[in-house]
């Protein structure tokens, strides 16, 4: 419920502060540049966006000055995400369009899929359908390349939103139905990545039982060894 997500942004709060404080104590920047953007994203979802978006711009120019690109590309990011909900979407691309130049840098491509997607939505609402339509379809071209489900099912449920803001319905219907697969499939691969977790996490235990076991039986038998 609202409650319980709420005391976990703010234990989660606590936590990266308390990481912070450490990291600084050490002169740690990439650790604290990571925390900062940590600590911003938790007020983010808090709706704090004012004080969020002072951790995200402090994260970013920790990053610039050690010169570490891939710490850079997420408080961006960040940063895109608060001016879309503010409404002010000319600059959340701003942010998107910069962090896209990393991801490629980076050859980051799975990150590039989600960026393009932002960079549509932004459109989307301004209602400028045809470069909504654009990114998108740069978004779908990633999602395929790297065969996330998870890309292309973001891409496939904006691209119903868009055609349906134009009226087209029928089209709409049809990636409303790729969304719905793609999705599933989505839930499908990560469930089961979770069952294969915990059987390995499993069998981790039942070995470090058996070790267990037999180090306790080897010990009874030197030591019986010992009273003969």
């Amino acid at each position: 419920n609202i409650y319980s997500r709420l005391d976990e942004q703010l234990r989660g709060r606590d936590y990266y502060e308390r990481a912070l404080a450490i990291y600084r104590e050490l002169d740690e920047p990439d650790g604290i540049g990571k925390c900062l953007n940590n600590i911003g994203n938790t007020y983010e979802k808090l709706d704090q966006d004012d004080e969020a978006m002072r951790y995200f711009e402090q994260a970013v120019a920790i990053a610039r000055r050690i010169g570490k690109r891939s710490n850079e590309a997420d408080p961006l990011n960040n940063m895109g995400i608060v001016y879309k909900k503010r409404g002010q979407y000319e600059k959340a691309r701003a942010q998107y369009f910069e962090e896209v130049k990393i991801r490629t840098e980076l050859q980051q491509a799975a990150a590039l899929g989600s960026d393009y997607h932002n960079i549509a939505e932004t459109y989307f609402l301004e209602k400028r359908y045809d470069e909504a339509l654009a990114y998108l379809d740069k978004a779908l071209a990633v999602g395929r390349e790297v065969g996330s489900n998870e890309i292309l099912s973001i891409a496939y449920r904006l691209l119903a939103q868009v055609h349906a803001a134009r009226g087209d319905y029928r089209r709409a219907y049809d990636h409303e139905v790729l969304y719905a697969d793609t999705r599933a499939a989505m839930l499908d691969e990560q469930r089961n990545e979770k069952i294969a977790e915990l059987q390995e996490k499993y069998q981790a235990d039942a070995r470090e039982q058996e070790i267990a076991s037999l180090s306790k039986d080897k010990e009874l038998l030197t030591k019986d060894g010992e009273i003969r």
